[in-house]
Formats: structure tokens, sequence, C-alpha cells
């Protein structure tokens, strides 16, 4: 993902509840610690991941699909490579967090192993949800 892609992803991103700013796109990608994945189909961006690593930690921030190609693979597909990317960083844990009312995201992450660890109340707004933390163990330490 780069500043040319951010004018697709927001239209990706708008179709999302609670949507982040063009800006808070742009600086996420001047993270050092930041990852950003698209997803195109025929050129058009379909998807997009956003992860972040610290030390031995990951977290994925924001993981969307276009309303019109969803169920197609594409959030599997970003899921495999930021997996991929955590493994060969040897990341231990990804953690993540999502709205209660989710139960496609939910599903998705529970088929890939991330385990529920905790609730937050009122975590989210417009609509206002509780959270779900996940968090799925990478590396046998």
């Amino acid at each position: 993902m780069t500043v040319a892609d951010l004018a697709a992803v927001m239209v990706v991103e708008e179709q999302t509840p609670g949507p982040w700013n063009k800006k808070q796109f742009s600086e996420e990608l001047t993270q050092p610690t930041s990852g950003q994945w698209l997803a195109k189909v025929n050129g058009q961006v379909t998807g997009f991941l956003i992860l972040r690593t610290v030390v031995d930690e990951g977290e994925i921030l924001k993981l969307a699909v276009a309303k019109g190609h969803r169920r197609q693979g594409i959030a599997q597909q970003l899921l495999d490579h930021a997996f991929a990317q955590l493994q060969q960083e040897k990341v231990a844990y990804c953690f993540l967090e999502l709205r209660v009312g989710n139960l496609a995201a939910r599903h998705l992450y529970e088929k890939n192993d991330f385990c529920w660890t905790g609730t937050r109340k009122s975590y989210y707004s417009a609509p206002n949800e509780d959270g779900i933390t996940m968090t799925k163990k990478l590396l046998t330490v």
C-alpha cells in the first residue's frame, strides 16, 4: 500500500463501521513497524490488511474487504500473507480486536486459530458496541 492507493483504500474503508480517515491511513504508512497489504482483482483494490509488530508481538489493526468481494477468500489470503510475514519475523503472538456483532470476521479468525481472550465494554462507537480481543499463538516458545 502506498499513498497513491489511498483513494481506492478509502472506498473499501467507507464500507466498514467506524471507518478510519485518510490521515490515519497516511500516518500508518510512515510507521516503521507497520505492514500494509492490498488485495486487487483486475487491478481494483478489493481489500487490505494493516499490521503492526513490536518485538515478538503482532497486531492486526485493520482488515477489510469490499462488499461486492466478500466471501471469496480475499480476507483469508490477506491473513495468510500476514501470518507468513509474522513467522518470518519470528513473532510469537498475533492480536486483534473486532466488534462483538461481526460474526463473519469472528468465524474467520476462529477458523485461523484465534482465541477470544477478552471483552471491551462499549469499545466501539457509531454504532456503540462491545469489542472482542483475540489472540493467536504463532510460535511455540
